[in-house]
Parts: structure tokens; sequence; C-alpha cells
């Protein structure tokens, strides 16, 4: 991916790998004094031009943020600009109803070209220019509701249903254009189609294209409007959107790689006649990844692939070398074009408010088909395989937040764990003396945890995916693995777990103000539940009390 500069107009193109443009921008429009526009510009390219086409277009919105900023609250932007300038945004921010993570994206990416323009650019920033400015108080993320199997069920029966719409209209455009069975109302729209194809060469052209051509603008909204025409022809981004939905879920695949499934997507099965595989590319790790699927199922992914290629193959000519082999091309406002991720976010809030469905996020399909798949089979190894993951311990990090954090109620009441002893603790036990040397040495016969389990064998490979032989993958989330030891009346131990409490509080805390929420709940929210609300809880308040006065000298390695 290349881009090219215009020095003069200071115009900067975003192309892909074909060298096709895929967005134009234009820092003149920015309206800031040139030197700065230039400078901005400069550090654009500098610092995104390896990246993405949709991680750069996110880099300009921000910068035209920026630019929206210095032109609503300053008259005449002066070189160097106030020593303040950064403290002055975030405030600025802070007042435009945006999210605490939203701010703070936009900020941290202002923040960076500014200290690049800093190091490389002269008499733009004030030499005392503030670079310290306090985070954004970022929300703690609510608890998505996971998508069990009967939620997913209701996605996939409502993206059925707009699909019978698509067919429906279609199969009428076809019909008309065929001149089968027309009604007298048709026949003039029949006429109409073969004029507006015949201009378009092909497809539905622009109104502004139909000046001179001697079609009266009267009869075309007689039938509908320019956009319901070119509708009955071929698909909108809305009538591709379903399909993109129902085969993202089917293939528990990343958002952005379905997106950009090619059209040769369906391959053969080695051995079974019945299936097919859908193979498609992620393009972050350059590896090709599969999911077959039984083609006797007729709404299964190479179905939807196939009504697909047949509904939208009138656009393949008129696309870009770039898209051409694409999918899920669509007919656009302005060209034929595969929709971008942040139209599919405006589409997917529009499909959910329509289906009154439970909100969701295409990200949240990969972790409900990886619980799915490790619901049914209770091995690792399958959904590993659906999610094409190299390492199991990628997998877990996939069931972790979504299956294993649901049962872990379920899972403690049935003692999953091998609770040696509840709190039976007597006041005698509770004034023994502890020696402090003591504190960590523990039961010889286990291994002792990260967060106060002891663990019967951490080479056994109980935990399911863990190989007999080697460390278990999920020492530090025990709470959870049937080879779990927890002795509640033993003081070390108590004094261990609270500390843990503590220690997980704390970065829970750190995980919402640096955007690692995610990562905290895949690794540590079903260990802190656990210990908070089945352990602690039922520990002795005496013992409890006498424990916290050993805390002081317990260790805990840090969490990241």
């Amino acid at each position: 991916m290349t881009s090219q500069v215009d020095t003069v107009e200071l115009i900067v193109e975003i192309r892909d790998r074909y060298g096709v443009p895929r967005t134009v921008m234009n820092f003149s429009s920015l309206q800031l004094p040139h030197k700065l526009a230039e400078a901005i510009r400069d550090c654009f390219e500098a610092l995104t031009g390896q990246n993405s086409v949709e991680t750069r277009r996110q880099v300009w919105r921000c910068i035209r943020k920026f630019s929206k900023f210095l032109t609503e609250t300053e008259s005449e932007i002066a070189l160097p600009m106030r020593p303040d300038v950064l403290v002055r945004f975030r405030n600025w921010l802070a007042g435009q109803n945006l999210g605490g993570s939203t701010c703070q994206s936009h900020f941290n990416e202002v923040r960076r070209a500014l200290l690049w323009i800093n190091r490389n650019s002269d008499l733009i920033l004030h030499t005392n220019t503030v670079f310290s400015v306090p985070a954004f108080v970022r929300a703690e993320p609510e608890d998505a509701r996971p998508l069990d199997r009967e939620a997913i069920k209701q996605v996939l029966a409502a993206c059925y249903a707009e699909i019978d719409q698509v067919h429906a209209r279609m199969n009428r455009g076809r019909r008309v254009l065929a001149g089968e069975d027309l009604t007298i109302d048709e026949r003039g729209l029949h006429v109409l189609l073969f004029k507006l194809l015949n201009i378009g060469k092909g497809v539905i052209p622009s109104q502004k294209s139909l000046k001179g051509k001697g079609i009266s603008m009267k009869e075309i909204n007689h039938h509908g409007g320019l956009r319901n025409l070119w509708k009955l022809i071929s698909p909108s981004a809305a009538d591709v959107f379903p399909f993109y939905l129902a085969i993202l879920a089917q293939c528990s695949g990343n958002p952005m790689s379905i997106r950009n499934m090619s059209r040769d997507c369906i391959r053969a099965h080695p051995l079974r006649e019945d299936r097919r595989s859908l193979v498609w590319l992620k393009e972050r790790s350059n590896r090709e990844q599969i999911a077959d699927f039984s083609v006797k199922r007729p709404r299964s992914a190479p179905i939807l692939v196939g009504e697909l290629l047949e509904i939208n193959g009138r656009l393949v000519k008129h696309m870009s070398p770039s898209e051409r082999n694409l999918l899920f091309l669509s007919n656009g406002n302005s060209r034929p074009s595969v929709p971008c991720m942040q139209l599919l976010h405006v589409l997917l809030d529009a499909f959910i408010s329509r289906h009154n469905l439970a909100s969701f996020d295409f990200k949240q399909l990969r972790k409900a088909g990886a619980a799915l798949h490790f619901r049914v089979s209770n091995d690792i190894q399958v959904p590993r395989s659906r999610l094409n993951h190299r390492s199991s311990k990628t997998t877990f990090s996939y069931i972790a937040s979504n299956e294993v954090t649901q049962e872990n109620d379920r899972l403690i009441n049935r003692f999953q764990g091998e609770l040696v002893a509840q709190s039976t603790t007597t006041s005698s036990r509770l004034t023994e003396k502890v020696e402090l040397s003591q504190i960590d040495s523990g039961d010889t016969k286990n291994s002792s945890t990260v967060f106060g389990f002891g663990c019967k064998d951490p080479y056994a490979g109980v935990w399911p995916g863990s190989v007999s032989g080697k460390m278990c993958m999920k020492f530090t989330s025990c709470a959870t693995c049937p080879g779990a030891i927890v002795v509640l009346d033993d003081i070390r131990v108590v004094a261990r777990l609270i500390k843990s409490s503590t220690e997980l509080k704390s970065a829970r805390q750190r995980a919402m103000e640096e955007g690692w929420m995610e990562r905290f709940n895949a690794l540590y929210d079903g260990v802190q539940k656990i210990i908070d609300e089945e352990l602690l809880a039922r520990t002795n308040p005496m013992m409890i009390e006498k424990a916290k006065s050993l805390i002081g000298y317990i260790s805990l390695p840090t969490l990241e």
C-alpha cells in the first residue's frame, strides 16, 4: 500500500495494494495555517504509511476533529500554537457528547501527531507545550449479554428473512428484464430498465448521467425512483448485509477478514461430496482460514455465497481491480463497492433495531462460535480448529470470556475444585500463632498457584486443552479447574486470597484506564468473582480479620 502526495495542495491519496486510490484527503481543506497543515500532512505520512486503509481513515477522522477544535475555539490560529493546546483540546473533547474511550482515542492520535511534529518541525509548537494531560475516565464496560445458542438462532433467522426479501425483489427484476408474465405497469418498467442499462452499460446510471438521454424523471419516479430501480438489478449495501452477517456468524471469522472474502472462496471438500469449505485470508497474520459446511443445509454458508455470487455478478466488471474479486459487492451511492467496516457497523445497528434484537457486536459472534463449539464438544481443539488458531491458549481466551465465565457458579456448586476444607475453624485455631516465615511455604504435596490455590499436579493435563507433562496453561486461573485445592481454614491461603482480590481490583482499574478490559475479562474476571463471591464469602470473618495482618508479607507477580 502506497500514498502519493501533492506538496502544493497538500493532497494525500490512500491507495490499496493494487495502487488504486481508496480515499483522497485534502489537508488544505482543514482551514489551518499552511505550515501547520503541511506538518500534519507529513506527520500522517510518516506515522501511518504502513497501516491499513481502515486504520489510516480513522487517523484522518481524528485529525479532522482536531482541526474542528482549533477553528471553533480560536478566531485566528497563530504559530507557534499555545502551550496548553492539548489541555484545551482535551477539555473540548469532554464537551462533545462522546464516550470516554472515543475521546481518549481521538486524543491519543492527536497527541502522537503533535509529539512527532515537536521532534521534526520548527515553530509549530510552543517550546513549553504540555504533553502530560490526564486521561479520560473510561466507564467500566457493561457486561454484554453473551450470545448463546438461542440468540444466534434469532440473529440467523432475521438474516434469512431479509435474504428472502432480497431474493423476492431481485427475482422480480430478473422476470421483468426477461419479459415474463408482465403486468401492464411492468411493460413500461421492462422498457425503462433496458434503456437505463443501455445508458449505464450494465448498471443503472446516476441522475446526472441521464441528462440529455431522452428519459424523463417523471417516468423514473413513477416506478419508484433510480434507487429502487437499481435495487431490482443489483444489491445495495443493505441487501448484502444479511449475507455478510450470516456468513460471519457461521464461519466464526474475524469481521474484517470475512468482509474481504473473495469470490472464489468455495472449495471442494477433500473427502466428502456433501460438504464444501469456505476459505479466506486473514491479512494480519497472512494465514489462510478455512471452515467446512454441509451443502445439504439450504442456509449453510457455501449456499449463501453461491446466492450472493449470482445476485451481484453484474457488478464485477464495474469494480476497481482491488475489489473485483471480492464477494460482498454492492451498488453504492456513487459507484459499486464493498461496504466499509464503518458502514457495516451502521447497518448492524439498524438491523438490531429493526428486528428488536439484544445489542451485540461483530466480534461477539466469533466468541459465541468458540463457546458453542466448546460446549458441544468439551474439547478445546474443536473451537481451536474452527477459529483457525495456531495455539490453544489463544482459543482459551475466547472460551474464558464467554463459556467458562458463565459457568463459574455452576462449577463451584459442583465442587469443581477439590475444596478440602470449609470455614469450620474454631476460635482456638484462629488464635494459633503463625510464623511469618511460613506464609508462602504451603503444603509441599501440592503446587502453590498465583492466587493462593493449591494444585494436585500442574503437569497432569487436567484442564481441557492442557497437555500431560507440560505446565498447565491456566495456572493463573485455577478457580475453574477440577484440580484446584483451596484450604479456607489455612490463614496463609486466606491472606493470599485477600491480597489477590486487592491486586485484581487494582488491575481492573488499570485495565479500564489503559484500555485493555477485554484482556482483563478474558484472563482474570472469572477468577476475581470466585475469590470474592465464593471463597472469601464462605470464609469465617474472624479468619479474614486475622489474615489481613499478614497480607503485607505476601508478594504477587504483576498482573498484565
